[in-house]
């Protein structure tokens, strides 16, 4: 996210340069739907709210992605990611109105998945 922000002046340009181009007739949806968010404020307002928010998830992902990365790492970054999540309900107002409750649903979801018995189990049994 933080890369598409870091480009926004380089994309409004191609956007403002390429306009007839990419909203002409020949022009796909897909290209019309990317100029509508490109010329959109209020996409790049919501991107620049929520940047903050979804970087703690790219560094777990990065992070779960290595060689070394265990299980009790696995459940150790779900309770870091269940704190940013509460603490982003504390700020609700500045994000978009379905995102959190959209990241709680699929959270929850994924807790339950990784909660099973055995895994507490596990869990308990490892020294973290």
């Amino acid at each position: 996210m933080k890369s598409v922000l870091d480009l926004q002046l380089a994309l409004t340009n191609v956007v403002r340069q390429h306009r007839v181009q990419l909203t002409n007739n020949a022009a796909s949806n897909q290209q019309k739907a990317l100029v509508k968010q490109v010329e959109s404020s209020k996409f790049w307002a919501e991107l620049t709210a929520l940047t903050p928010l979804a970087e703690p998830f790219n560094k777990v992902t990065a992070a779960m992605q290595s060689h070394n990365s265990t299980f009790a790492d696995s459940a150790r970054y779900f309770v870091v990611l269940a704190k940013v999540l509460i603490d982003a309900k504390k700020k609700e107002a500045e994000y978009h109105a379905d995102f959190l409750p959209h990241a709680y649903l699929v959270f929850n979801r994924r807790w339950a998945e990784m909660a099973t018995p055995i895994t507490r189990l596990c869990l308990f049994l490892h020294p973290v």
